[in-house]
């Protein structure tokens, strides 16, 4: 982090991470329903994350200072100095671009975080496929243009309105039409 001086501090701050076990508890909770993946999905973090992090007796969110660690180079004796309070600024801006990296700092990356939250579902879906069952009826997606919010703002758009609401119109007509033609082509997913 630079300060007032020439060469930059050195700013570390540690989280807590979570052990296996208890991501395994978090994934045999409610956080693989088809809402929570969804919005996961989409960048999004649900509000009622925590709820399932709880009923898995731990949190997402650290709730006190023994699960952060923080250092600084800086010459400052306060714990945390301006340096770190700084670098929490830029952690929440991060935060807002990227909420995943809640679950980085508590130590299950991206790349492995759906997986392993869906690993039960698809192992529940393995042994019930041993019986056919009918098709349960087809839901809308309770987060429409995933896709395009995943990405984020879009660098070149130059409209009065943000590329996500000009598209919005466009993503739900599509949606619909999709939905047609699969209930046309499959009719017993109405």
């Amino acid at each position: 982090m630079q300060g007032s001086r020439k060469v930059p501090y050195a700013v570390r701050i540690e989280v807590k991470p979570l052990r296996a076990a208890q991501w395994r508890r978090v994934a045999d909770n409610n956080v693989k329903t088809p809402r929570f993946l969804a919005m996961l999905l989409n960048g999004e973090i649900p509000e009622d994350i925590e709820d399932a992090f709880q009923a898995a007796h731990c949190t997402l969110f650290p709730q006190s200072i023994a699960d952060v660690s923080t250092e600084c180079s800086c010459p400052d004796w306060s714990n945390p100095c301006k340096h770190v309070a700084a670098v929490y600024y830029l952690i929440g801006e991060e935060f807002d671009r990227d909420p995943f990296l809640l679950f980085a700092l508590r130590g299950l990356e991206r790349d492995a975080m759906l997986p392993a939250l869906a690993l039960e579902e698809r192992r529940e879906q393995t042994v019930a496929q041993s019986a056919p069952t009918p098709r349960p009826p087809l839901e809308r997606p309770p987060v429409d243009a995933w896709l395009l919010r995943r990405t984020g703002r879009f660098p070149f758009w130059h409209g009065n309105v943000p590329l996500e609401d000009a598209l919005s119109a466009v993503y739900a007509a599509a949606g619909e039409r999709a939905a047609t033609l699969l209930a046309e082509t499959w009719p017993d997913c109405e």
